[in-house]
């Protein structure tokens, strides 16, 4: 009995010291990345680490209240032992009591702008109010500092996650491209990603900035080469810079590999870019020109349409007296065999630098369905009106030629003319 009464104290001194660091019932669970308050500033006496030791594990179970009796007491005893002044921000965080927070931090930093781990709160607070640029600077740079643990580490890294998201998000909701691509940037600068590495490389092409696009797009070739979305991205590239052989290498080897036609179509675009690039400087001045003359017409009909490039067995063509200096002369010449464009019975004269209207590109357009042998075109063949024939043949062979009847009298552009000549080329396939 005497044994009992001597070990009696002892007990009741264990379950005091247990009862002063329980939880309470129903406490919150303690954010653990509210490092300990002491990591970075000086080591206090023995005395006092361990009343601290006590209030911080009050703190970790959740214990808020009573640790911030024990906290609040250290910090009044004891006014520059900056840890304990931490230790109630931490309090407030965990409360969310932000303005309070905020308060103890600053002037915690204030009194030492290196602490460790009021940089860390300082973080943590910026994340709580939404700031994740400022909270994903703040563990970007400490990440490196040598107390930095493990867990300060991954914590980093998943606001930098966060903020990444966010970049991403603002990215893809932006409806301006500069804008877009500026947030794209900002994004990889915090976090790697193929997929928005990606969509930055395509916005650049969208802007035309293809050089650009190449640098962003190096990081993926060494992994991810063999998908076909970065293959079709470096196809744009290189059309973009002139490249068109390499690109249409490469778009032939996607069409080839996905039979589904998904790259056909962009592959026959560029294509078609290749052999534009190479036709001759009076080709091109005739794309551009806002009215066309019949010299330019003549020039397009002869390079983009096969029926009039590699026409046979023509007649020889009227004599004109005024085409000895044009520009595109031997196109000029295959026009008047075609009988495409008139020469003055009295003059002799072609005038090809005069402007052509919509309604005799309309006529032009019916001769050369006619002179094809196009099977549409034979809804036209016994008209004698040569405006109503050209009407009945563009109408039965599908072209859509509402521009030019718009235009009437008026005259048109090179690249308002270009969609009616592929028109022409696949309404001629079908011969009658």
């Amino acid at each position: 009995m005497t044994r009992i009464r001597q070990l009696f104290p002892i007990v009741l001194l264990l379950l005091a010291a247990r009862c002063a660091t329980a939880p309470p019932p129903g406490a919150p669970a303690v954010d653990q990345n509210l490092i300990d308050p002491r990591t970075g500033h000086a080591a206090p006496d023995d005395s006092m680490n361990r009343r601290f030791d006590r209030a911080w594990r009050q703190f970790q179970l959740g214990g808020l209240g009573g640790a911030q009796r024990r906290f609040q007491a250290i910090a009044d005893a004891n006014r520059d032992y900056l840890p304990a002044r931490l230790a109630l921000a931490a309090i407030a965080l965990q409360r969310e009591n932000l303005p309070q927070a905020a308060e103890l931090i600053e002037s915690v930093l204030h009194q030492q702008s290196d602490y460790f781990a009021a940089e860390i709160y300082r973080a943590e607070l910026a994340a709580r109010q939404g700031r994740l640029e400022a909270a994903e600077g703040i563990y970007r740079r400490l990440a490196r500092h040598p107390l930095a643990s493990d867990r300060v580490r991954a914590r980093g890294e998943e606001i930098a996650r966060n903020w990444f998201d966010v970049l991403v998000d603002r990215a893809q909701g932006e409806t301006d491209v500069v804008r877009a691509i500026a947030l794209l940037r900002q994004a990889l600068a915090v976090h790697e990603s193929p997929g928005a590495r990606l969509t930055l490389v395509e916005k650049l092409i969208e802007t035309a900035k293809y050089e650009e696009a190449m640098r962003q797009i190096a990081p993926l070739l060494t992994t991810s080469r063999a998908q076909p979305e970065i293959e079709a991205a470096l196809a744009e590239i290189e059309t973009g810079m002139g490249e068109y052989q390499n690109a249409i290498a490469r778009l032939d080897r996607l069409d080839r590999t996905h039979p589904d036609g998904r790259y056909r179509r962009r592959l026959d675009e560029v294509k078609q870019r290749w052999i534009d690039a190479n036709m001759p400087p009076r080709y091109h001045n005739a794309v551009a020109s806002e009215a066309l003359t019949r010299a330019q017409v003549a020039i397009l009909l002869y390079w983009k349409l096969p029926a009039v490039r590699f026409a046979q067995n023509l007649a020889e063509p009227p004599i004109a007296v005024d085409i000895a200096d044009v520009a595109g002369r031997d196109e000029f010449v295959r026009a008047l065999a075609l009988r495409l464009v008139p020469v003055d019975p009295i003059t002799r004269e072609a005038h090809p630098e005069r402007p052509v209207t919509g309604s005799a590109i309309s006529r032009m357009l019916a001769r050369i369905l006619l002179y094809q042998g196009a099977a549409c075109s034979a809804a036209g063949r016994d008209e004698i009106n040569e405006s109503l024939r050209a009407q009945k043949v563009l109408d039965a062979c599908g072209i859509d030629w509402s521009h030019l009847r718009i235009h009437g009298e008026h005259f048109i552009s090179g690249r308002e003319l270009l969609p009616l000549l592929d028109q022409i080329n696949r309404a001629g396939g079908a011969r009658g």
